[in-house]
């Protein structure tokens, strides 16, 4: 039996196709699996500005998009907070 791919798990792969050749800025950046508390607002903008630029940012905010990671900055954004104010 074929074992289809959910939507997250293609963009996953996806993503991690580009990273084979881009190292991204965020990468071992801590801000990005930081506690949101820890995160100032000077911290919040330059994250984004990273994210805006980075060659990565279109497979990563997709990634993020169908996944709904449970915790840290993707792309440069909280989730979690992103998804209380949709709701």
């Amino acid at each position: 039996m074929l074992h289809m791919k959910t939507g997250a798990e293609q963009h996953y792969f996806a993503l991690l196709d580009q990273l084979e050749n881009v190292t991204p800025d965020c990468l071992d950046d801590d801000r990005y699996v930081a506690d949101r508390g820890q995160i100032t607002a000077d911290d919040k903008t330059e994250m984004a500005a990273i994210c805006e630029a980075c060659p990565l940012v279109k497979a990563c905010t997709t990634y993020a998009s169908s996944a709904q990671p449970p915790a840290g900055w993707w792309p440069g954004h909280n989730l979690i907070k992103r998804r209380k104010e949709a709701a």
